[in-house]
């Protein structure tokens, strides 16, 4: 469409020079009045309403190509099947967020660990799609969960990891006590077979100076889940 656009620019342009054909030369183009003042005449109208017509189409254009940047942009960000954030986004954002803590000496960082239950048994039993299904439906919970200042990682080999802007530690396990009652209430159809959903949750709350490399090892190590739905023992 910004080629079209600016194809009839172009095109009125050179009518209106006299170097391409189709339109009036300028000199038809206005029609004397008196020796101060010249009207358009009726071809001079057709080469106004092409110039118009050619620089809308122009401005919808530049508009929609904005839009579909910004649209991409966007979806880079997201991971297509949860809607999370890419770690990639996550690795980049992830420092400015410790940063901000260490500077004003208190941190508010809390990772919770998100483990979908049984989630290999769904694997083998009904394959990667279903899992896609089962992934794609926490991820949706996760997100309506989260706030502006929360950062929801797209899932790895261990689950979710959400990255909470807390106050206080019993924040968080209100959040894991929200998503486990969400998740239950998940009942998936899968080729008429129900597909129950739960979710096995660990909290660990990052101290002052600590890496996100070591704050994720605390969380990684020892995963003992406290059972389905249950929040795990919060480490400080």
């Amino acid at each position: 469409m910004a080629l079209a656009g600016t194809a009839f620019l172009v095109y009125a342009a050179a009518s209106w020079m006299g170097v391409g054909p189709g339109l009036p030369d300028a000199a038809s183009a206005y029609t004397a009045v008196s020796s101060d003042r010249v009207i358009p005449s009726p071809a001079g109208r057709d080469v106004l309403a092409v110039l118009a017509s050619g620089f809308a189409l122009l401005l919808i254009a530049c508009a929609l190509l904005l839009r579909s940047r910004q649209s991409a942009m966007q979806s880079g960000l997201r991971d297509p099947v949860t809607g999370l954030y890419t770690a990639l986004y996550a690795a980049e954002a992830l420092p400015g967020l410790i940063a901000r803590d260490d500077r004003a000496g208190h941190s508010r960082l809390v990772l919770v660990r998100v483990h979908i239950d049984a989630i290999d048994d769904i694997r083998q039993r009904y394959g990667g799609r279903a899992v896609d299904l089962v992934m794609g439906t926490a991820g949706r919970v996760i997100v309506s969960q989260t706030r502006e200042d929360d950062l929801p990682v797209e899932p790895d080999d261990d689950g979710f990891a959400v990255f909470l802007h807390c106050e206080e530690v019993d924040q968080a396990k209100a959040f894991c006590r929200r998503l486990a009652t969400l998740l239950r209430s998940e009942q998936l159809d899968w080729n008429g077979d129900v597909i129950k959903v739960s979710a096995s949750t660990r909290v660990v709350a990052r101290g002052i100076g600590e890496s996100i490399e070591a704050l994720q090892h605390r969380a990684h190590r020892e995963f003992t889940p406290a059972g389905a739905g249950q929040a795990a023992t919060v480490e400080a």
